[in-house]
């Protein structure tokens, strides 16, 4: 089973729902409607964006890669406290949008 987490809860419930989106993310979100069809399990979620910093620190550090691929033998520099936060259970601050 592959277990799709998104930070956004507009965009997870527009993955799931068969409803049609604006012209403009009309193709993407067909592409990815067709993959989440294809012969395998998926599950699409929302999760808040704090439960999701590592994944986003690995997706910076993905942006500003030259390569392809990059196989790590221990944790990025830059991933690091992030990992030691989670592990003593420092809580992330929820960010409110007025």
């Amino acid at each position: 089973m592959v277990e799709l987490n998104v930070d956004s809860l507009v965009v997870a419930k527009t993955l799931l729902d068969e409803e049609d989106v604006s012209a403009i993310s009309r193709s993407l979100v067909q592409n990815i409607r067709r993959l989440l069809q294809m012969v395998w399990e998926v599950k699409v979620q929302h999760s808040y964006h704090e439960a999701n910093t590592c994944a986003d620190a690995l997706v910076t550090i993905g942006c500003k890669m030259e390569s392809t691929l990059m196989i790590y033998e221990s944790c990025p520099t830059q991933l690091r406290h992030l990992l030691v936060a989670d592990q003593m259970g420092v809580p992330q601050p929820r960010m409110v949008n007025f």
